[in-house]
């Protein structure tokens, strides 16, 4: 469980009138809440005999035992993380959906029901990463191109079989050849796609980190456990945004870290 450093004090949010009754107050999770929603949106508020309210506390605070202590750096500063040099401003932010098995959590086989069985998924947790235009630019290529040429290989076998001298033979073989036409071009679409997304990643490697591991938190992270809860082709999954959704994970201290490098 996490611990507070002897000598830091908390800084809560202005303009939270927070429930004095509560029995998470003043906890790790309450500043989750209270950063983002305060106590109107918080989901626990309507758990009365505090039950669910101290599960969630004590799952949160082992949430954040597994997180380095300064997370919260990759979100703050001016400078973009993803630049592998000369690092561009950054004017937004990529948010990376991290997973680990713990906290042990036990859920049914089938949707939830039936044997409980071990989750792989005991924390999940959003880091928001600076980002400049370069490097959200060459992500969201990487995406396009394993998006694009399935759909353009798709289109183009529906024009090939609508030209008669081409769909009629076919036809005329079996019905089901038009079909298997159809899917073999776009299967090879989709291949084609990925290779070529492949080698967008190779030869942008020496400007944009794509492998994530070379920013050295991320790489902490995944040594404490931690994996990418999207992959795609190997590259973890980003959502891009101007706003963080949530201003960090820990609550701040009076002794704050420096931004990350």
């Amino acid at each position: 469980m996490a611990e507070e450093k002897a000598g830091e004090e908390r800084s809560w949010p202005d303009g939270y009138d927070l429930h004095q009754d509560c029995s998470i107050r003043g906890s790790n999770l309450c500043w989750k809440f209270a950063d983002s929603v305060g106590c109107s949106g918080c989901y626990l508020a309507a758990d009365k005999k505090g039950k669910e309210c101290s599960e969630a506390k004590q799952r949160w605070d082992e949430t954040l035992a597994l997180l380095p202590r300064d997370i919260d750096t990759l979100g703050c500063g001016s400078a973009c993380l993803l630049c592998a040099a000369d690092p561009e401003p950054a004017d937004g932010y990529a948010l990376l959906e991290m997973a680990n098995e713990d906290p042990y959590y036990e859920k049914g086989i089938i949707f939830g029901y039936g044997k409980k069985v071990r989750s792989p998924v005991g924390s999940l947790v959003s880091v928001p990463i600076r980002v400049g235009r370069r490097c959200r630019r060459a992500f969201r290529m990487v995406e396009c191109i394993q998006i694009v040429w399935p759909i353009i290989t798709f289109l183009v076998s529906l024009l090939l079989l609508a030209v008669p001298q081409i769909g009629q033979p076919m036809s005329r073989v079996s019905p089901l050849l038009p079909v298997a036409f159809v899917v073999l071009l776009t299967v090879g679409g989709y291949y084609l796609g990925r290779n070529l997304s492949l080698w967008y990643v190779e030869k942008h490697a020496d400007e944009v980190r794509f492998d994530l591991s070379r920013i050295p938190l991320i790489r902490a992270m995944l040594g404490r456990g931690w994996y990418y809860f999207q992959v795609n082709h190997g590259l973890p999954r980003l959502t891009f945004t101007k706003k963080k959704p949530v201003e960090r994970l820990f609550p701040p201290m009076q002794a704050e870290p420096e931004a990350a490098e």
